[in-house]
């Protein structure tokens, strides 16, 4: 069975934070710009951000962290260990060889 979610009333969340640090927004600008720096290693394109909930949180992030694809190739990389998680495909393969 599916869980249901239902959304905040944004005012409630507004006031609910109203006066409290925002530490949220610096940590999330501060992790765009290091994903921005990321390039497919085979392809050299810029990479689209993946979540997997097994690998979002570390204990020390605020943020959740991401996984970085390539659009081309579909190659996986964890970018805070550089570590390749799925090879993907050669972009310039036929599709009969792949």
């Amino acid at each position: 069975m599916m869980a249901l979610f239902k959304e905040l009333d944004p005012d409630i969340i507004r006031r609910a934070v109203q006066g409290h640090e925002d530490v949220l927004g610096p940590a999330h600008i501060k992790q765009e710009a290091f994903y921005r720096q990321f390039q497919c290693p085979r392809c050299k394109c810029s990479m689209d951000k993946e979540f997997k909930s097994g690998a979002a949180f570390d204990g020390e992030s605020l943020v959740a962290r991401a996984l970085l694809r390539c659009p081309l190739c579909n190659l996986l990389l964890e970018p805070n260990t550089n570590l390749i998680l799925e090879n993907g495909r050669d972009p310039l393969l036929p599709d009969e060889l792949r």
